[in-house]
């Protein structure tokens, strides 16, 4: 697959390709801003396992909050349409259970089998930042949980509300997008 059909195809189904501040615990210092901070920073070392959003897509995704990335050909790693299981061994070697880019592996994509499909991205164009629903802002923050009876609170992270505000704060050069029935709708920043 060439740049130009796959910009042209991710175009005619207004479709984006978004890296999360996943709701899980990924690692101990993995919570909103940081984490996407870090992963832009880091777009071209490290692969990102991203979700393909369109408008009236039947996806769960995987957080509220994401970096929006303008692929090419060769920044995609492994298409699927469920969840691959991606991950990266400490010596950088990456592992998925996705497939190459092609034709029918993109179409596929579209095709979600489960909560949300999954791209494997290195080294692609950050074009924004995307947040699932502006009314209703989640991301993954450090909090205190309850200790056991008479005991201090126990370090956690967990998903919280935030506002829309602290996501333009934590990116001010970038701007911020929701999709819509239509598609994709800039919401504030340059």
């Amino acid at each position: 697959m060439t740049d130009d059909i796959l910009t042209a195809a991710l175009e005619q189904r207004k479709a984006v390709v978004v890296h999360f501040s996943h709701y899980a615990k990924m690692r101990a210092d993995g919570v909103f801003p940081d984490d996407l901070q870090k992963a832009i920073s880091n777009k071209d070392e490290w692969p990102l396992s991203c979700s393909v959003l369109w408008p009236g897509h039947p996806m769960q995704p995987c957080g509220g909050v994401g970096v929006m990335f303008r692929p090419t050909a060769a920044s995609v790693l492994s298409v699927s349409n469920t969840d691959a299981g991606s991950f990266s061994e400490s010596d950088g070697t990456d592992h998925s259970g996705g497939q190459p880019l092609n034709l029918d592996t993109f179409e596929s994509t579209f095709q979600v089998d489960g909560a949300y499909n999954e791209w494997r991205v290195r080294g692609a164009e950050v074009i924004g930042i995307f947040v699932h629903d502006i009314y209703r802002v989640e991301a993954k923050s450090a909090m205190l949980i309850p200790g056991l009876p008479g005991g201090d609170p126990l370090p956690d992270i967990g998903v919280t509300r935030i506002k829309l505000t602290e996501v333009f704060d934590a990116f001010e050069t970038l701007r911020i997008f929701t999709m819509t029935p239509s598609g994709l709708v800039c919401v504030g920043r340059p």
